[in-house]
């Protein structure tokens, strides 16, 4: 090959660089072909972007024979490093689902879908509804989100009752409705004895309400990045109950002094709010985790949370005790077994179809391992 063969190419390649507009990268050009390989068709997704109210399960194809799939469920950028397609994906949070097709190194364009899910679909009292009560539930859930005081309640007849434990589940999984008083009024159709519609007078309204979210989630932020700091789940739940606690003081009065907000950014709470606070940040790091109701020496809330396959009760307010007036980060309290946590706590029985409004737990509660395995959780967050 003689130096004259060289000249031409190399001297368009320079002209189409100079009238190439600024910021055209010619490597990065996705789907481009390299070494005489053909462009790669970009992936198709059975389920398009929007807002559903359950969860979706999606497809991807590629009409390029031979290329593979590779996606991700983060938001980042998908390469032949990300998780390779094989099974359909199953999306139950509010997810940015982006995905390429590579076939023989060369790239498909990207393709990107968002998917808008309530953020309760995987949470135990929502499970545990029927199809009539869950439909109740994103009701409630969605008038509440938009300071309905009026909430009408759809479907086939549901009773005060039924209603009232629907309502307690919305309430148990999700923390972050600072809004909502302890009380509210069911309007009843006497002549079918039906729920016609929910009665709520908020706590706040929906401006005080965002200012206190932003507040509560800058401190959740600070605890949440310290957590991830940790590389095995035991020690990102001590990092998130140690966190809490330090700030904490038990005690106060008002509306926050029983909601995350109080031991979270107030600095002071009584056992429901160590718990929702525990709660809240588990679950904004998709730690499985449940609220307990029971009594231990007086109506009493503390935690369960899922390590591994395995469920364990931690109780932040029984960790949190005064000594010498001060006080002082326990672990007497944390990842206990059913059998361990029932030496000094009683757990509510589950309601029924016929409980009345009283402390009872409104799901199931999962059963843990026989005894506690003791972990080394002394050290310093």
């Amino acid at each position: 090959m003689n130096g004259k063969a060289l000249q031409k190419p190399l001297a368009v390649f320079l002209s189409l660089c100079l009238l190439a507009p600024a910021g055209a990268g010619f490597a990065s050009t996705a789907g481009a072909p390299a070494g005489g390989e053909p462009a790669v068709a970009r992936p198709t997704a059975s389920v398009d972007s929007g807002t559903y109210r359950s969860a979706q399960t999606v497809r991807l194809r590629t009409e390029t024979q031979g290329a593979r799939i590779f996606y991700t469920t983060d938001g980042k950028r998908p390469t032949a490093g990300s998780t390779r397609y094989r099974d359909p994906i199953r999306i139950n949070r509010e997810t940015r689902l982006r995905a390429v097709a590579i076939r023989n190194g060369v790239s498909s364009p990207i393709l990107t879908r968002d998917y808008s899910l309530p953020p309760y679909l995987n949470r135990n009292g929502f499970r545990a509804c029927s199809q009539t009560e869950r439909d109740i539930y994103h009701t409630l859930y969605e008038g509440i989100m938009a300071f309905q005081e009026n909430i009408s309640i759809p479907g086939p007849s549901v009773g005060e009752l039924s209603l009232a434990r629907v309502f307690s589940r919305v309430q148990l999984d999700n923390p972050h409705l600072l809004q909502l008083p302890k009380s509210y009024r069911v309007s009843i159709n006497r002549n079918t004895n039906r729920a016609v519609s929910v009665l709520i007078q908020y706590v706040y309204t929906k401006p005080t309400y965002d200012r206190m979210m932003t507040r509560m989630n800058r401190q959740a932020d600070s605890i949440i990045t310290r957590a991830r700091r940790q590389s095995n789940a035991p020690d990102r739940i001590r990092v998130i109950h140690d966190e809490i606690l330090k700030g904490a003081r038990y005690g106060g009065s008002g509306s926050n002094t029983f909601n995350a907000f109080g031991v979270l950014v107030d600095g002071r709470g009584v056992c429901e709010s160590y718990a929702r606070a525990f709660q809240y940040i588990c679950q904004r790091m998709d730690i499985p985790v449940l609220l307990v109701g029971g009594y231990s020496r007086e109506p009493h809330m503390w935690n369960m949370v899922r390590v591994g396959k395995s469920w364990w009760h931690i109780d932040p307010t029984w960790n949190h005790p005064i000594v010498n007036g001060r006080h002082r980060i326990a672990y007497d309290f944390f990842l206990l077994s059913d059998r361990d946590i029932r030496r000094t706590h009683r757990i509510d029985p589950v309601a029924t179809r016929t409980d009345g409004l009283g402390h009872f737990n409104y799901f199931k509660l999962p059963k843990t391992p026989a005894n506690t395995v003791r972990r080394d959780v002394h050290k310093a967050a």
